[in-house]
């Protein structure tokens, strides 16, 4: 049976909204969905996730993950990870707690910290 994940959407206050198991989860962009062309799951604006209509600070995978960006033309990075903790926090993704990538508004992608490039895709899939 195929590892799954599911995403904690949190506020300080402690509300959380679960969503999943997925199999995978990929951010194109500030949206969220399971497989491309898929249901959103959620979409990051105006500082927060926004899910099911109600905003949210933080995003966090439930379990190890890894992590791979995508171009536009399908060639991809290394897979990172697996990371024991991913999460996001006002379009910045963090790995282990440190900064991995962030979501650069101006050409609706994803920066990776590690190798200097844009990505239009970032996947995160459980680890193992």
């Amino acid at each position: 049976m195929p590892r799954t994940l599911t995403i904690t959407f949190s506020r300080p206050e402690g509300d959380e909204n679960v969503k999943g198991p997925f199999q995978r989860v990929r951010l194109e962009g500030e949206v969220m969905r399971a497989e491309l062309g898929g249901q959103r799951i959620a979409a990051h604006e105006n500082h927060s996730w926004r899910v099911d209509g109600e905003a949210y600070t933080r995003a966090e995978c439930s379990c190890p993950c890894s992590v791979q960006l995508v171009r536009a033309d399908g060639t991809a990075s290394k897979r990172y990870g697996p990371f024991e903790s991913v999460s996001f926090v006002d379009g910045i993704a963090y790995g282990d707690r440190k900064v991995f990538a962030f979501a650069d508004r101006s050409i609706s992608d994803w920066y990776c910290h590690d190798d200097g490039k844009h990505y239009p895709v970032l996947v995160i899939e459980p680890a193992g």
